[in-house]
Formats: structure tokens, sequence, C-alpha cells
């Protein structure tokens, strides 16, 4: 039993820490104490991750990182281990005009566009539901062919998601968006998704676009198959 004390002592401390809501009285605790190098790292990604919310967001993430923190670390947050720009992207309800000065600002940290999570969503996986999120992640490199744990594409999870894609119209847009940097096997895939969910628009589009790309080689006759029963 001696032996787990100290574990035990461990998480009831991060608990108390994480139950906290005054954020001074949070970093008061961080410098008192002596708590371990995982859980200092969890706390300053609860403190950066709570700026989100707030009206000093660069301010306060540029002190942090001056002190040290990693602007790609990854922490648990919710059901996966993020980076702070995954967690930017997720807040877009709550942060709301701020968010994208705030993500233009990671990238000025140099924040990666191309980092898995521990579900393998990079920042655009979590972006396809926003086309101008979109537009600012592959303005800044983001892959669009990295699948995740599912296999999925950013392409290929804007297709099949029913939850987090507000119409069809703004699904669409996104497909057309992610197009031009998607391999051709990525897009043979997503006309096969957009058929199986019965998205004929975005199978259309994706069929007309591979004609587009690779003429004299792809013609509509070879991807007609596609919408066969």
């Amino acid at each position: 039993m001696q032996a787990y004390i100290p574990a035990i002592r461990t998480s009831m401390l991060a608990l108390a820490l994480c139950s906290l809501a005054n954020q001074s009285e949070l970093a008061a605790m961080k410098r008192k104490l002596p708590v371990s190098k995982a859980l200092k790292a969890h706390l300053e990604v609860f403190m950066l991750s709570s700026y989100l919310q707030g009206n000093h967001m660069m301010e306060n993430t540029t002190k942090y990182v001056g002190q040290g923190a990693d602007i790609n670390a990854q922490y648990m947050w919710g059901n996966s281990q993020d980076t702070l720009l995954h967690m930017a992207i997720n807040k877009h309800d709550r942060l709301a005009s701020n968010q994208i000065p705030f993500i233009q600002f990671l990238f000025g940290e140099n924040a990666s566009c191309n980092i898995q999570n521990s579900l393998g969503q990079t920042p655009l996986h979590r972006a396809v539901r926003d086309p101008e999120l979109v537009i600012l992640l592959t303005q800044q490199g983001a892959d669009t062919n990295i699948a995740d744990n599912l296999g999925n594409t950013p392409l290929q999870r804007v297709i099949t998601g029913t939850d987090f894609v507000a119409n069809d119209a703004t699904r669409l847009t996104v497909v057309q968006l992610l197009a031009p940097q998607a391999s051709l096997q990525n897009l043979y895939r997503g006309i096969v998704l957009a058929v199986a969910c019965n998205r004929h628009e975005i199978a259309a589009f994706l069929c007309q676009y591979l004609v587009f790309r690779s003429p004299g080689k792809t013609k509509l006759s070879d991807v007609k198959f596609f919408f066969e029963n």
C-alpha cells in the first residue's frame, strides 16, 4: 500500500489544481507546490487553453511560450491528446471573432498544422466544418492526405460527417477547397464515400475534377460506374 501513496497524492493534487476556477490561485499553487514535470506541463496547457476564451489570448500565450512552453506539445484535453492549435480550432463557437487572429498568431509562433493528435487527426480534420479555417490551414501547408486512426483524410471526413458540418452547401465548398491538394487515391475514395452517403453532388464534382486534373488519362466514362446501382 505504501508504494501507491505517492501516486495517489499526485492524482489528488492534479484533481485539486484542475478544479480551481481562479487563475491567480492556480498560478500561485504552481509556484509553491513541488509538482512533477508532467503535472507542470499539464497545468501550463490548462492555463493556456483557458485563455482561449478571454481577451488576452495572444499576450498570455506569448508569456508561457517565452517561459518554455512548447507551442506544439500535445496534452490530454477532452477525449483526445491535442496541440494548442487543435484546441483553438475546437473552440470555434466560443472564440467567435477572436479565433482567426489567434490561429494566425499561433502560426507566427511556429505552430505546426500537420501534427496528429491521439485520434490521428490533424488540425485540418477539425477545421473541415468551416471553409475559412480550411483556407487558412491549407495556405500554411496543411497536408490534405493525412489519414486519421479511422483511415479518413480531411476530405473523406467532411464527406461522411453528419454532426459537425452546417449544411450541404458548406460541405461542397470545403470539398472544392480540399480537392486541389488531394491525391488521386484520396479523390477516388472520396467519390466512393460520397455515393455511399448519397452525396451525389459531391461525387459528381469529384468525378469532373478528376477529368480536369488528369486530361487524357481520366474520362467521365472511366468513373461512371460510381453512379451505377
